[in-house]
């Protein structure tokens, strides 16, 4: 396998980042998490080829050893005796003196091998920390492209009914997620599902019946009620006092032919929409209250006169539950 130069290598880091950015933000998780596991690999051959490189250098500075054959020292004549008598002295001499400043080769080479071991040691910690650093910012990324949602943990039907077995919470990309997801477990357990829902997906409040944010007033109701209009005033609508699933009680004057009574036709109904609005956002008044009632009560509704809401307490269950 041919060794890359440190150009080479970081050029494809580069490459490899650009290309992992472009996948988170298309969505492509998988691909982002190999290219990033990719770019790792490219960290480690980086910090190879500059232990390597640093190796070199230092081969390349070292002074040669000395490859000259010894001379031949025999005494051939009384002056060639002489030279070796001196020279051996000088020898003594220095043994005697010790090491010099300037110190011998060898401990030279030992300084060089010792720089370039450092060198590379600061090399390799800078990387790491370089590294650490991409893979934070990687990570804060990928936090900021995700939200938390609620999604079903198997296939359900259109018309089943969801239970909170078949929820979870989870970090899907923004881009996969609805506008209008659940975020509690709460909002969708114990609604039926009017669309196919794939396990793994984001749940839309839209997508349930008896949602705070349905699509429709069809998908508003629950099974087993209807919805029913009343047409009132701000002082017997509350109006605009009242918001999309707020808990009523319903009264109604009743006339038995000799006294006018009143009476709760229906008590704890949900409302369903304020005039058009399915939302639970505020309004600035309204003089139409869609109310979510049996059909025994839409009967004895339709029969009565002097309809008044009174508004209940919001016990909490619905918002703590997960």
């Amino acid at each position: 396998m041919k060794r890359r130069s440190q150009q080479e290598i970081k050029a494809e880091i580069a490459q490899v980042e650009e290309e992992e950015r472009v996948a988170i933000s298309a969505g492509h998780m998988r691909s982002a998490d190999r290219l990033h596991g990719r770019k790792q690999a490219l960290g480690h051959e980086l910090v190879r080829a500059m232990e390597r490189e640093a190796a070199m250098g230092a081969t390349t500075s070292a002074p040669m050893p000395n490859t000259n054959p010894m001379p031949n020292t025999a005494p051939k004549t009384a002056m060639s005796g002489q030279r070796t008598t001196a020279t051996a002295g000088a020898a003594t001499a220095r043994r005697q003196r010790g090491p010099q400043p300037g110190g011998t080769r060898n401990d030279h080479r030992l300084a060089a091998v010792a720089g370039v071991a450092i060198a590379v040691a600061v090399a390799t910690v800078g990387f790491s920390g370089w590294r650490w650093t991409q893979a934070q910012g990687e990570l804060t990324r990928l936090e900021q492209s995700t939200v938390k949602v609620v999604t079903v943990t198997r296939d359900v039907a259109p018309g089943e009914l969801i239970d909170s077995a078949d929820l979870t919470i989870a970090s899907v990309p923004k881009a996969f997620a609805p506008k209008d997801a659940a975020k509690k477990v709460s909002d969708v357990a114990g609604r039926q599902s009017v669309v196919q829902q794939t396990s793994g997906t984001a749940v839309s409040l839209s997508s349930v019946s008896g949602s705070k944010k349905p699509a429709s007033i069809a998908t508003a109701v629950t099974e087993g009620h209807v919805a029913y209009t009343v047409a009132l005033d701000s002082s017997t609508g509350l109006s605009p006092l009242l918001s999309v699933g707020d808990k009523v009680d319903v009264l109604a004057s009743v006339n038995d032919g000799q006294v006018v009574t009143t009476e709760r036709l229906a008590d704890s109904i949900r409302v369903l929409a304020l005039d058009g609005n399915l939302s639970g956002t505020k309004s600035d008044g309204y003089s139409n209250v869609t109310i979510e009632v049996t059909e025994d009560q839409a009967l004895a509704l339709s029969s009565a006169s002097g309809i008044r809401l009174v508004a209940l307490p919001e016990t909490g269950e619905a918002n703590n539950a997960e």
